[in-house]
């Protein structure tokens, strides 16, 4: 069973002072519309193609001498204080926040602030931001500003931080400060975003706080996941190597551990790094519209859930898996523990789940967890679809319900703690879902063993498949594995084709990691990949009940 936590995302926020008087927006000053104007045309022409680029990306406008005054006043006050370091392309992503608070009075959603810090080569999870609306000859309140929600004090306690600063002319007189901040626990030697199909993918990174149970994640081909266990040396760095995807695609890599002071407690992972990186394809200009906030005012609380739910379900109906089913047990359940984290009561996952949902008739095999503090149900989608350790459990095929609670932090206030659970229950045969996951455990073995994944072959597939339910329908024996090569040599027109194929049958599918079948998933001369199940009534094997046939072939 898989535990885990988002960690907390505080949008910690809007000290509107208005100390004086206000201006409106003139025409020139005003932001567009929209971000699809001036701050992406900014964003676009910086072209960075790496993280933790050198480059040192300065915003335009008239503020940025105002910038190195705060940021001097910053440091003067606080000597020698490494916990938050100055990142200049952050004072790039602060002005487009600037732009978009100016126009539409609200910080843009907190997986999208992640995303602007991708566009100009930031490593780091966004953790907070703070806005200021003054007039002109404050500089004073604007310093304090910077230190009281930028210092760490008692803000950050297991993760150094980078910030950035901007400083944005409203009107003759008016100006808004932003400042933000982004955890940073891992320091990243320089990594491409961009790579050709299946090219080696190699990541060195430093631990700047100590860490335990650090895994690898990686989403690839066809909704599926990669993960591995990272080894940390005794000075603290870690290496991850793989081949990439040979699709074409935008790949999210993470990284998880758990907090040294908070070793052995529930729930305790935390995401260290999150990063897409581009297989044959370049960077969008845009986001995806789920890392947008909401247009319209996230309804009330009593309705998250719903929304949640039918944004997992639009994901999961792009792969052509079934939608997942609210369950009013599991949601009670959920929303009892999540009022529990809200009041302090408890600080981790809720003990003997298992044990209570079996109680309460729900059947289960598993049961994913997440939990978080958010302002609203596209915020917690955003994030739950980005993070390959916690995509891969809602685009399970055998997870059917889900269960999300929500508890104010305090009254008044618009972040909520949310507890999410997704309940696995193995649905009937689906041949189409069985044939998906014996693909991404097949892909996922031959990562293992440092190649690259599989093409698969739509021609190779359709002949196997014919195959395959013909003997399932009694029509040919299952050892009849010379009229197969055969026809895949006549239906694929390519004489020096090389073939191996295998055949298993047995009660039930074969587990996830496919070992008896590695010696011939693993042969670097083999990447193209044709895979069938079907279920039947076996001739001289009367207690299998499912066939399945691994065909390789490659030049």
């Amino acid at each position: 069973m898989l535990r885990m936590t988002s960690g907390a995302v505080l949008i910690a926020v809007l000290a509107l002072l208005l100390l004086a008087p206000s201006a409106p927006l003139r025409a020139a000053d005003s932001p567009p519309d929209d971000l699809g104007g001036a701050s992406h045309a900014m964003l676009s022409a910086l072209a960075i193609s790496s993280y933790e680029d050198p480059a040192n990306t300065v915003p335009p406008g008239d503020d940025f001498s105002r910038v190195q005054e705060l940021r001097a006043a910053f440091h003067g006050e606080h000597p020698g204080e490494d916990s938050f370091t100055h990142q200049p392309a952050l004072d790039f992503v602060a002005r487009v926040v600037a732009l978009y608070f100016a126009r539409r009075g609200q910080l843009p959603a907190a997986s999208y602030m992640d995303w602007l810090a991708w566009k100009v080569g930031v490593v780091g999870r966004f953790e907070s931001a703070s806005v200021l609306k003054l007039g002109e000859g404050l500089r004073g309140v604007m310093r304090h500003n910077v230190l009281d929600n930028l210092y760490p004090g008692e803000k950050v306690s297991s993760a150094p931080c980078i910030y950035g600063l901007s400083i944005l002319r409203t009107g003759r007189r008016d100006y808004l400060q932003v400042a933000l901040s982004f955890r940073q626990p891992l320091r990243i030697a320089s990594l491409p975003k961009y790579y050709q199909a299946g090219q080696d993918f190699h990541l060195q990174a430093r631990l700047r706080h100590p860490y335990d149970q650090l895994e690898f994640f990686m989403d690839v081909e066809q909704g599926g996941l990669y993960s591995t266990p990272l080894q940390v040396d005794p000075s603290g760095n870690l290496e991850v190597n793989l081949r990439l995807p040979l699709e074409a695609g935008r790949y999210f890599v993470e990284i998880r551990g758990v907090p040294e002071d908070l070793r052995g407690q529930i729930g305790a992972s935390q995401t260290l790094l999150l990063l897409p990186v581009y297989v044959e394809e370049r960077e969008p200009p845009l986001p995806p519209a789920w890392m947008l906030p909401s247009t319209e005012a996230d309804s009330q609380p009593a309705d998250w859930a719903a929304l949640i739910l039918d944004s997992y379900n639009r994901e999961r109906g792009r792969l052509g898996l079934e939608p997942l089913v609210a369950d009013p047990v599991v949601a009670e359940l959920a929303a009892d523990w999540a009022g529990r984290l809200a009041s302090g009561q408890v600080s981790g996952f809720q003990p003997e789940l298992s044990s209570r949902l079996a109680s309460e008739g729900v059947p289960h095999t598993d049961i994913y967890r997440m939990q978080a503090h958010v302002t609203s149900p596209r915020e917690l989608a955003a994030r739950a679809l980005q993070e390959p350790s916690f995509r891969y459990q809602v685009l399970d095929f055998q997870v059917s319900r889900l269960g999300v609670g929500f508890s104010p932090v305090e009254t008044g206030k618009p972040d909520h703690v949310s507890v999410t659970y997704l309940v696995a229950t193995p649905p009937p045969f689906q041949q189409e879902l069985e044939v998906r996951r014996l693909y991404q455990a097949a892909v996922s073995l031959r990562r293992a063993a440092g190649m690259s994944g599989f093409r698969a072959d739509p021609v190779a597939s359709s002949i196997v498949a014919d195959f395959a339910d013909r003997v399932c329908r009694g029509e040919l024996a299952p050892d009849d594995m010379d009229t197969l090569k055969k026809t895949l040599r006549h239906g694929l027109d390519e004489p020096s084709l090389s073939l191996v194929a295998q055949q298993w049958t047995g009660s039930y599918l074969p587990p996830d990691d496919l070992s008896g079948f590695d010696v011939i998933l693993t042969r670097a001369d083999r990447p193209r990949l044709a895979v069938h199940a079907c279920r039947g009534d076996i001739p001289g094997q009367p207690s299998a009940e499912y066939v399945i046939f691994v065909v390789l072939a490659g030049r």
